[in-house]
């Protein structure tokens, strides 16, 4: 079947997107000015994970990763009892939500580990940098990975 073109000014900010499901592991990427990736790094085996930051560096491809998920205890445990409220209007609607937000702050990297990673995948003239930005109002960070090429 036929790849869709990226689409122009597709949204509200004018911001150009590609309208098909890609699937990363395929190191088949369609032509773009920068990859981005939000709340799904996690689910990669750390293996494949490297995988795609050595790839988007060395095809020297501009990626920004962003994670809300951390593995702190403070995380793990607000996941379990945050959906607690409504247990009693949708029973399994707190065990499903809670199961999925553990999980996903269980499997989230730490800033070491994104940082060996991006150590691993380092070639001439590509700057990786890992941020953690805190959030204002909740004690969570959102943690961005950008590989740059110069």
């Amino acid at each position: 079947h036929r790849r869709s073109e990226i689409k122009k000014g597709n949204d509200m900010y004018g911001l150009d997107c590609y309208p098909e499901p890609v699937n990363v592991l395929s190191f088949n990427w369609p032509q773009a000015d920068c990859y981005s990736m939000f709340t799904a790094f996690h689910h990669f085996t750390p293996q494949k994970a490297q995988q795609i930051l050595a790839f988007a560096a060395q095809n020297r491809l501009p990626l920004f990763i962003a994670e809300f998920t951390e593995r702190t205890w403070q995380n793990v445990l607000g996941s379990i009892l945050a959906p607690l409220h409504v247990w009693r209007y949708w029973p399994l609607l707190p065990m499903v939500y809670g199961w999925d937000a553990m999980v996903s702050h269980l499997r989230s990297y730490r800033l070491g580990e994104l940082r060996d990673m991006v150590h691993k995948s380092q070639v001439k003239d590509y700057v990786w940098e890992i941020k953690q930005i805190p959030h204002p109002n909740f004690s969570m960070n959102l943690t961005c990975v950008m590989g740059i090429p110069l």
